[in-house]
């Protein structure tokens, strides 16, 4: 009799599945009452003036024309137009979840083919999503530390030669106790990952310990540009949630601004991830520069630590 596998036997579910479940739940409720929300005060709209009267001071746009609403009222459709946003949200939440699932699954897989064939298992081509998310990981600056028999000066020594073998391969610069170097490649990409090297003593052991991110000037004027343009994007949203402090210069002013910088933010984003994946493999083949001319071993990377 065939045995039954279950689905995902092996698998606990993170911190970061959960959490996004809860975003999943949140999502979806914040949009189901703003829906509820925007049929109460379509009910409303329909038996309630047309011009300012009384309590009735706030316009509300219906079915092509305006009617006005009283304070409580106007409260409630600000508090719904924020509820709306919900639908991002449950977006968000429901492709990291379709890839958290894919992602178990194809790990159940190569476990049992492991089991079953007695070989490391099954191999995947990675998907578009689990890309961009390598993209927007290596957005940030990743550490990684060696051990070398050798001691710093002979490890110095070694680099400058391997700088020397590996030329038009590798450009880099050794100054005092510090190497700084970069991937040799025949496009320009101003998001290519640049390592800086420290060699230092500890206790008679040498370390080198390798910070790998993007030239500086690029995270200079990316942190500048989605600083400012995020800042105009946010200032366009509250306008359109409530009052603002900015005087516009039309009524359709803020939706125009809103959807501007978000253009700008999404091409910035989105030039920044194209930039980073084109880098993927650059991380690891500097460290392996290292590795070969040192003859060190990894003993820290990321939040990992080697005993």
């Amino acid at each position: 009799m065939k045995r039954h596998t279950p689905i995902r036997p092996w698998r606990k579910v993170g911190i970061l599945n959960r959490f996004f479940r809860v975003m999943l739940y949140i999502g979806m409720a914040s949009f189901f009452a703003f829906w509820l929300i925007s049929v109460w005060l379509n009910e409303m709209a329909a038996i309630q003036p047309s011009i300012a009267t009384g309590l009735f001071q706030h316009p509300y746009h219906y079915k092509g024309r305006i009617r006005f609403l009283t304070d409580g009222q106007d409260l409630a459709a600000r508090i719904g137009n924020v509820l709306g946003y919900g639908w991002g949200l449950a977006a968000v939440s429901i492709i990291w979840l379709q890839y958290d699932e894919k992602k178990a699954r194809h790990a159940q897989v190569d476990t049992l083919s492991s089991r079953s064939n007695g070989s490391t298992g099954l191999s995947f081509k990675s998907s578009s999503f689990s890309i961009l998310l390598r993209g927007v990981r290596d957005i940030f600056p990743c550490r990684t530390e060696l051990e070398s028999p050798f001691n710093p000066d002979d490890c110095l020594d070694r680099l400058r030669t391997g700088l020397q073998i590996e030329r038009g391969r590798i450009s880099g610069d050794i100054s005092g106790q510090r190497l700084i170097a970069h991937k040799i490649i025949n496009y320009r990409n101003s998001f290519q990952t640049v390592i800086s090297a420290s060699i230092y003593d500890r206790n008679g052991r040498t370390f080198i310990r390798c910070i790998s991110s993007m030239p500086l000037f690029s995270s200079i004027f990316l942190t500048f540009w989605l600083g400012v343009i995020g800042l105009v994007f946010m200032i366009s949203i509250e306008a359109l949630i409530g009052p603002s402090f900015v005087r516009w210069t039309s009524p359709s002013a803020p939706w125009e601004a809103a959807l501007f910088s978000a253009m700008l933010l999404a091409f910035a984003v989105g030039l920044l991830i194209f930039g980073r994946i084109l880098a993927k493999d650059e991380h690891e083949y500097l460290i392996g520069f290292i590795e070969d001319n040192t003859n060190a071993s990894v003993v820290f990377r990321g939040s990992q630590q080697r005993n």
